[in-house]
């Protein structure tokens, strides 16, 4: 009888980079994220900050591959309706 023991390699860290979150054409915050779901993140964060009161307040949103100081970067644009 032998027994096998395997051992799984865990998986890679989560790449993370800066990731503007932009309302209105306007920089409201840069914070290190990994760059998937971010439309999430962003009305996440704008509900957190209290820039908006829910998420029916967002009408478009927009993600864009940016650089930062020569690094990848990613911004997270939120349309608002008007208040």
């Amino acid at each position: 009888f032998s027994a096998y023991v395997v051992v799984a390699e865990p998986p890679p860290a989560p790449q993370e980079c800066p990731v503007a979150v932009v309302i209105d054409g306007m920089s409201q915050a840069v914070l290190m994220a990994t760059p998937a779901d971010l439309m999430d993140f962003a009305i996440g964060f704008a509900l957190t900050e209290g820039l908006i009161a829910s998420p029916a307040d967002v009408t478009d949103f927009d993600e864009a591959t940016v650089e930062a100081g020569g690094f990848p970067a990613r911004e997270a644009r939120l349309w608002l309706r008007p208040a």
